[in-house]
């Protein structure tokens, strides 16, 4: 997901109007990555889990999984109109 995301990046020649929103999209499989997917492997092996469980590490599984799966993506969405209507402020629109 990772190397899929960056090589359409790559593909579409990194000129994108939101930079910002781009970043966040391209640092969501990054994060997800890293959280989900090594901490979370290596919760799943029983000799390394006896030992992690309940500690430190597993709350920056849980919270890092979280961050990269669902806070980067949704800050991605919400900067996204962000290019439109970045000029204008609150007592200008309403």
């Amino acid at each position: 997901m990772i190397l899929w995301a960056f090589h359409l990046v790559y593909k579409s020649g990194r000129d994108h109007p939101n930079k910002a929103a781009m970043l966040w999209s391209l640092g969501c499989p990054v994060m997800a990555f890293f959280g989900a997917g090594v901490l979370g492997l290596m919760h799943s092996f029983p000799s390394i889990n006896f030992y992690t469980h309940g500690t430190q590490l597993t709350a920056a599984h849980g919270h890092l999984a979280f961050y990269g799966a669902y806070v980067m993506l949704n800050l991605a969405f919400l900067l996204t109109p962000y290019r439109l209507y970045g000029d204008c402020s609150l007592s200008t629109r309403f």
